[in-house]
């Protein structure tokens, strides 16, 4: 799913992505489901999970220019060689959140405490163009977020030097996470994440970088697994600005959250997805009570932020339908997680996830749904927890749209969903 990015030069722009985790992206409560079948989830009275919000993201309001504080005098940047290809990262993930999504924070010590922002930017060092100023409007965690105005910039970089020197060790895992927001990106440019290990003596030893983030991204979590080679002793952090077409940026805007580097377990950092074809690369493969194959296709236009193609439904002349997936040898009395992207246009009805559990009986069943998306939406994270009950030994995961009146089929509109997963919490 990650591609193999050229480094940008040395005029390349490092935008600092603020990190942090997000498991329902600030959910608001759905609507009481019935829970017969399933042990509840603490420290909920019930199974009724919390669902992801799906509201849009309210328009950009315009940004406070906030004068950073007096950053200390910053060491001279060390001399590392940067190689001519990044590694490729493929766990590297990039998730788009909802309005007022916040992500819970994770226990692990963070390696870049300065990058929430709150004392300014100091340690961090910019090169290449651009306006830099800390923001107290636009913001996802603490008071403040990093604004970058990229007007006049024909790349740029902000680079955090020499991160937990002499802790890091070789074989060791760690997650370069944070958040970022873009506003009228060129079209021919593109903001990255970026990590390096580098070695005693400064010598640069592995590289890893994001997906791209171009043109117009509401918040987004970033994701950056890296693992630290022989020999090296220290990370270090980039955001960049690249500019493909060399050209000065007519304006754009780039916002940064939260950015940390934690130390972490190979699980943390790639779970496994119980779901088969969760990312509907392969089409419908592994789905079934699917609709009328006139309604469906792979469409490679429309997708979200990782893979290469999302499932779309057409929903003219349909009252309902339906996207199934049976998952056999469930874990009783265990948290599993449902999260799933879904993005619609003109949907007159409700689109939806839900989770069924049952025994070896095919009975003690029990549905369990996220909040709902109808009308017109970007691309949103719909999530559902559930704890299997004593005898729970199948999940059902199903995509739903049910038209606003029941038997009457949609006139018009369209549906498309990406990347599902299903993880063992505990």
């Amino acid at each position: 799913m990650i591609r193999k990015y050229a480094l940008f030069s040395s005029a390349s722009c490092l935008l600092l992505s603020a990190l942090a985790i997000i498991s329902g992206c600030g959910q608001p409560a759905a609507a009481p489901a019935r829970t017969e079948g399933l042990a509840p989830v603490p420290p909920q009275p019930s199974a009724t999970p919390q669902p992801a919000s799906v509201e849009p993201v309210p328009s950009e309001p315009a940004a406070l220019a906030i004068p950073a504080p007096k950053a200390p005098k910053t060491p001279a940047e060390p001399a590392v060689a940067i190689p001519k290809n990044p590694k490729e990262v493929p766990a590297a993930t990039i998730v788009p959140l909802g309005e007022g999504s916040v992500s819970a924070k994770s226990d692990a010590p963070n390696l870049v405490p300065e990058g929430n922002w709150e004392e300014g930017y100091p340690g961090w060092q910019l090169r290449g163009k651009a306006e830099i100023k800390v923001d107290e409007k636009e913001k996802l965690f603490g008071v403040r977020s990093l604004r970058v105005g990229l007007k006049g910039s024909t790349g740029c970089e902000l680079v955090r030097w020499e991160v937990a020197k002499g802790e890091v060790k070789a074989g060791n895992r760690y997650l370069l996470r944070g958040y970022i927001k873009t506003q009228d990106i060129d079209s021919e440019a593109s903001v990255y994440l970026t990590a390096f290990t580098i070695n005693s003596t400064s010598k640069q030893m592995s590289w890893f970088k994001s997906s791209p983030i171009t043109k117009n991204t509401a918040w987004a979590e970033v994701d950056v697994p890296v693992q630290v080679p022989e020999g090296a002793d220290a990370l270090a952090v980039r955001i960049e600005y690249e500019q493909n077409s060399k050209k000065a940026a007519k304006g754009g805007t780039v916002w940064v959250d939260d950015v940390s580097v934690t130390q972490v377990t190979q699980e943390m950092l790639e779970p496994e997805n119980l779901l088969t074809n969760g990312d509907f690369e392969a089409f419908t493969n592994n789905w079934t009570d699917l609709p009328d194959a006139s309604h469906l296709a792979s469409d490679t236009d429309v997708k979200q932020l990782k893979g290469s193609a999302s499932l779309r439904i057409d929903l003219k002349g349909l009252d309902k339908a339906f996207v199934l997936q049976w998952i056999k040898g469930i874990t009783p009395n265990t948290t599993y997680r449902l999260d799933g992207f879904v993005k619609t246009k003109e949907a007159a009805g409700d689109a939806f996830l839900t989770v069924m559990a049952e025994n070896s009986k095919r009975s003690n069943k029990a549905w369990l749904s996220t909040k709902k998306v109808n009308g017109t939406a970007d691309w949103r994270k719909l999530s559902l927890q559930v704890k299997t009950a004593d005898d729970t030994d199948t999940l059902a995961i199903r995509f739903e749209f049910r038209s606003e009146k029941e038997g009457v089929p949609a006139t018009s509109g369209s549906v498309w969903l990406d990347n599902f997963t299903l993880t063992k919490i505990e």
